[in-house]
């Protein structure tokens, strides 16, 4: 048996023996300590302290100690607790998991190529801030590839063909799935999702500005060069 075990037997036959001196008109004379004092008198009750802790009755002039059981089995146990809330609803692919990415292979850009009819990617896009946001599926991949030159290459969402856009700023590039158009700068009303440089014909880095609609941190992929 434990230490906690014995004071709490321990603690329940006193307060048992104090009541019962109570109800009997009996004053019962209790005391504490680490050794067992030589002699007693009658209704004198003590209770040593420390690691072997017991407790002794005086009967006839001399202390008797007061045997203890050791613990009974333990309990049935309580029926389940309540059932937690609900979590919170996992990212979606828009939140930077696969939507819009890009993977660099070959030195060709594949935009889109986690989407599908199962799993489309979403965009949400409102034009005026007093309507709200409608959002538009893809379920098709899109590619840049046979670059020329050097400069940049932006990929965006084209807010008026609700399409996806990409404008080359020094160079020139095969665009399937997309439409690439000269340019410097992502245009008015649309979405920025990535800048990538070409130097010499070879797409080199790329940066992804979904983060800040997303509000996740989300790189550009690069796979094989």
């Amino acid at each position: 048996m434990n230490h906690l075990g014995v004071g709490i037997v321990l603690f329940d036959v006193v307060l048992f023996v104090v009541l019962f001196a109570q109800t009997a008109a009996v004053k019962a004379s209790i005391q504490t300590g680490e050794k067992l004092p030589p002699t007693c008198r009658y209704n004198n009750i003590f209770v040593t302290k420390g690691p072997k802790a017991a407790l002794y009755f005086c009967i006839d002039g001399r202390w008797v100690a007061v045997s203890m059981g050791t613990p009974g089995a333990p309990g049935a146990r309580g029926p389940a607790g309540l059932t937690g809330a609900a979590g919170a609803p996992g990212v979606t692919m828009f939140d930077g998991i696969g939507d819009f990415q890009t993977v660099l292979s070959n030195n060709a850009l594949t935009v889109n190529g986690r989407c599908s009819v199962e799993r489309p990617c979403n965009i949400e896009y409102s034009g005026d801030p007093r309507f709200a946001a409608i959002v538009y599926q893809f379920t098709t991949s899109a590619s840049i590839s046979a670059p020329v030159g050097s400069g940049y290459v932006g990929i965006y969402f084209d807010g008026l063909s609700h399409s996806l856009g990409a404008y080359c700023d020094g160079v020139t590039a095969k665009c399937t799935g997309l439409f690439c158009v000269p340019g410097t700068q992502f245009p008015v009303q649309s979405i920025a999702l990535y800048t990538w440089q070409v130097v010499n014909g070879k797409f080199t880095t790329g940066r992804s500005w979904r983060a800040a609609l997303s509000r996740r941190d989300s790189l550009a992929v690069v796979e094989d060069r």
